[in-house]
């Protein structure tokens, strides 16, 4: 059965998808890829790949504007503690499937030294909010995927597929889907739950 009819998904999804990760880049025949992404602060439109001959590790180096991080009130308690973004896993033909956590805290100012705030860490946030994108890093071009049933808070979808299809060998894929299995905890009896972005 051709992989369009299992995934159901329509002509004008694909079309939009097949331009926003097509490349004209060369492509590597492998790369070992180091498991974080390293976040830059740079206004670049699009992420790029730091490549390295195998077995030396190649770096994603993601601008921060396009992980979409956290905006807190500097202000306030609530602080970032961790940011960063984490290679969960690729497609046979390249596309990564990037997980970004934002683990926060409660930190009140203890001190103020001249214009310099001093904090304490009194508690941690374990409730992780998640973001999740699907990037080609040949050609930098990142898509969000959106929220689980419309919240952050899905750190328990850690383990997601990337499945691909493409019409020509070695090019870019045209179409992809994103898929996570997971227990239905609503259920009484022992069924699963599959959630998938086209």
């Amino acid at each position: 059965m051709p992989l369009r009819r299992i995934l159901g998904l329509s002509a004008a999804v694909s079309g939009r998808l097949r331009r926003g990760f097509s490349s004209s880049a060369s492509r590597p025949a492998w790369a070992m890829m180091h498991p974080l992404a390293r976040l830059a602060e740079s206004t670049a439109p699009r992420a790029s790949l730091r490549f390295a001959e195998p077995p030396c590790l190649s770096h994603l180096i993601i601008p921060a504007h396009l992980a979409d991080p956290p905006s807190r009130d500097p202000r306030g308690e609530d602080v970032t503690i961790i940011y960063g973004g984490v290679l969960k896993t690729s497609s046979g033909d390249g596309l990564l499937l990037l997980a970004f956590m934002d683990i926060s805290g409660t930190a009140p100012i203890v001190a103020t030294h001249g214009g310099t705030q001093e904090r304490k860490l009194t508690g941690v946030d374990l409730d992780v909010d998640m973001r999740r994108f699907v990037c080609n890093p040949l050609s930098g071009q990142m898509f969000r995927l959106p929220d689980i049933d419309g919240t952050k808070k899905t750190e328990w979808f850690s383990e997601m597929g990337i499945l691909t299809q493409s019409e020509r060998p070695d090019r870019p894929p045209e179409r992809y889907a994103v898929a996570v299995l997971s227990e239905d905890r609503d259920g009484q009896e022992g069924r699963f739950v599959m959630r998938r972005f086209l």
